[in-house]
């Protein structure tokens, strides 16, 4: 894209994301040679620019992945049909590592609803862990079709945690049916550890139904 560079001699910083396929202690250096910029402009005269700056070479960096929290998409549930007054129902997988330095801690984890559907299909989102059990209070989406859910947890140097974000839908006269949900994660928010891998991670697109009965219980005392 065009870059307005204003009159005067300034720094600038390039910065980039690592892909997730970087083992650790890969080295990175990135260059740039202003010579074969084209199209340079100035703004005032209209006049062509000709830099002659050979190549520029920027600091070298290593590939560290003993700190901070690596996100991996572990695999996603199949897609389903998603039915009315479903409790729990899984959408999202998400795999999240440890450093081996340290212990991090993850505050929450932003989720946003997509696919061709509507928000008020799902009428809470919940974050749960291996066993099914559920971490912290089911969340609304808000104005921008996301929910922040989960509280606070640990994850151990070293050791990695596999979560679900579920989703609970209406009652049957407020879904509306035939509509593609899905769940998205677009952000997993620590105590100040660095996130690394291939956000966002996208579950599974399901169908909603209204008429599918799902089964019940009855209790006698």
């Amino acid at each position: 894209n065009p870059v307005t560079f204003p009159l005067g001699a300034r720094n600038y910083v390039l910065k980039g994301r690592v892909p997730t396929t970087y083992s650790d202690g890969t080295q990175i250096q990135t260059d740039t040679t202003p010579s074969t910029w084209g199209n340079i402009t100035a703004v005032t005269t209209g006049n062509l620019v000709v830099l002659t700056n050979p190549i520029v070479h920027m600091n070298s960096m290593t590939v560290n992945l003993d700190n901070g929290l690596t996100a991996f998409d572990p695999g996603q549930p199949s897609n389903t049909i998603a039915p009315a007054n479903a409790y729990r129902l899984p959408f999202t997988k998400i795999r999240l590592s440890a450093g081996s330095d340290a212990d991090v801690t993850v505050n929450s984890i932003t989720v946003e609803r997509t696919g061709i559907s509507v928000d008020s299909n799902l009428t809470g989102i919940v974050l749960l862990d291996e066993n099914g059990i559920q971490i912290g209070e089911a969340r609304a989406l808000n104005a921008n079709h996301q929910a922040i859910i989960g509280e606070p947890f640990v994850i151990g140097a070293g050791t990695s945690r596999v979560l679900t974000i579920a989703g609970n839908l209406p009652s049957p006269s407020f879904v509306f049916v035939g509509h593609a949900v899905s769940l998205t994660v677009v952000s997993v928010n620590t105590a100040g550890a660095d996130v690394i891998g291939p956000l966002p991670i996208i579950g599974a697109t399901h169908t909603t139904n209204a008429s599918l009965a799902l089964g019940s219980a009855t209790l006698r005392l």
